[in-house]
């Protein structure tokens, strides 16, 4: 049985392992990736709104015997009573659902997915989800027949404002070595006016689709939008080669340094924090940059801190055991961004734990 808050744990290392694993012909941005906490310059990323302080200062030991006392040995029967999770493959076809059924398709099954959610789309051409799910296909398969400029005419792509669907289209022109459109993606991605947050918005969306299904728990079907998103993670290989190929162009080499810290500064997901400073990582080994020209925002310091010391992986813990707290966390994911989800999920167990408040455990503790 899959374990729901080794799920949430594990989904970032995931997504950096199957980026590293798919680009082994850049050795140095393996290693370069898991030392860069040690070789950054923080600065602040303007949001204040989410407090970091009490992550900080928390006492882990205070955090930790919270969790143990809340978590107990209870933790395996729970998780057992209470995931009925449907197997990914079986979700295909048998739901009177067409976004599921699109979204169940595996994004290594480039034909099939864009064509669900291409019927998908013009069935609901209102949907913008789909319209970024169509561009990660696209970029993940750029050979595909179906991902041509038609298509992205036909959705609105070039018209977007969104530099989560640019830098897909950017990946997708560089697949089809086409330098002159992959350039050009990217200075649009740079001249957007936000980042998309299709990683929070589709988890948030699946795990809501399938509590309208069937009636299974809050807990399985976060467990199977996790699964999903695990499996259908996008690809920058194109742009990584399109930036490697083009190191000794002064103005290319500039964009794809600027294209990576815009990732790390404005991208809403852990993958494209780690997909950035690995680009970013690249540009200081092959070419003319300095690490000291990184920069990092302050509250992903913040998270590196909280994971490395398990601050995060014990508040998951907790969270798996009530609906209100997985709703809070699936509710910021979907507005804010996977990072201020998992600070703002850590600051609310940290408080119960300090106030030893033991409301959201399996079993109310006096």
């Amino acid at each position: 049985m899959i374990r729901f808050f080794s799920l949430i744990v594990l989904t970032t290392l995931f997504l950096l392992a199957f980026y590293i694993l798919n680009r082994s012909d850049v050795e140095d941005v393996k290693v370069a990736t898991l030392e860069v906490k040690e070789k950054v310059t923080l600065i602040d990323n303007h949001e204040k709104e989410t407090s970091i302080e009490p992550i900080l200062k928390a006492n882990i030991n205070v955090l930790d015997d919270y969790v143990n006392k809340c978590v107990g040995d209870i933790e395996n029967e729970s998780i057992e009573a209470s995931t009925e999770v449907q197997d990914t493959e079986l979700l295909r076809g048998t739901l009177q659902n067409k976004f599921l059924d699109a979204f169940s398709t595996p994004l290594e099954d480039g034909n099939n997915r864009i064509k669900a959610l291409i019927q998908y789309g013009h069935s609901f051409p209102e949907d913008e989800l789909i319209k970024t799910e169509i561009a990660i296909v696209c970029s993940k398969k750029p050979k595909l027949k179906e991902c041509s400029q038609e298509l992205f005419n036909d959705i609105a792509l070039d018209s977007s404002s969104d530099g989560e669907i640019w830098s897909y289209i950017a990946n997708f022109h560089a697949g089809n070595n086409d330098d002159k459109n992959t350039l050009k993606a990217l200075n649009r991605a740079l001249e957007s006016n936000y980042y998309g947050n299709s990683f929070g918005e589709s988890i948030s969306r699946v795990v809501f689709e399938l509590g309208g299904e069937n009636s299974g728990s809050l807990h399985a079907s976060l467990t199977e939008a996790l699964k999903l998103e695990a499996i259908n993670t996008p690809s920058y290989d194109g742009v990584i080669k399109f930036c490697e190929e083009n190191i000794d162009d002064v103005y290319i080499s500039s964009i794809c340094f600027r294209f990576g810290q815009d990732l790390v500064s404005r991208g809403k997901n852990h993958s494209l924090f780690f997909i950035g400073m690995g680009l970013m990582r690249m540009m200081v080994d092959i070419g003319p940059f300095e690490t000291s020209q990184i920069r990092i925002p302050e509250q992903y310091q913040t998270y590196l801190k909280m994971n490395s010391d398990y601050k995060f992986h014990q508040a998951s813990r907790v969270m798996m055991f009530n609906d209100d707290l997985l709703l809070s966390w699936i509710h910021n994911l979907e507005k804010s961004g996977e990072l201020k989800a998992s600070i703002i999920i850590v600051n609310e167990v940290i408080k119960l734990a300090e106030t030893r408040n033991f409301k959201y455990c399996k079993e109310q503790i006096n």
